[in-house]
């Protein structure tokens, strides 16, 4: 799942592209298995720095995306995403594209994010995930 990838998404919720990029990044940073317990480790500097952007700037987005309920910080002032709550709200539209569009067309489409998945027991993580997307296709 690419936040960015989803236009509905961005516009209910009002995000800009630096929105979007820093909380994919919390999100990738903040998995329940990090030695962190599932908070992202990463300062405000480090993150500004990744996307060109000032501390004050990705502070501001920080407080923009807890308002809107897509994150959370504990009392160190460590940040997770509360993402996974959303996903019904991002994943449908994979699947209706992979629909509408039919399988090579969608994977060209999407390459960026078939060629980002992870390889899972040698598997090939896009493949995996064009998978799961035919076995929900087929019971639509």
């Amino acid at each position: 799942m690419y936040i960015n990838d989803n236009k509905e998404f961005l516009e209910k919720y009002d995000l800009s592209l630096t929105d979007c990029f820093v909380l994919e990044e919390i999100r990738q940073l903040s998995t329940p298995t990090n030695k962190f317990g599932g908070w992202c480790f990463k300062s405000k500097k480090n993150i500004g720095e990744r996307f060109g952007k000032s501390r004050m700037t990705i502070h501001r987005t920080l407080n923009k995306l807890e308002q809107k309920g897509l994150i959370e910080r504990d009392n160190s002032g460590l940040v997770r995403c509360v993402i996974e709550q959303h996903k019904k709200e991002i994943e449908p539209n994979y699947l209706k594209e992979y629909v509408e569009l039919g399988h090579k067309a969608f994977a060209r489409k999407y390459k960026h994010i078939y060629d980002s998945k992870p390889e899972v027991n040698g598997y090939l993580g896009g493949d995996i995930w064009i998978m799961e997307l035919e076995s929900q296709a087929t019971t639509l």
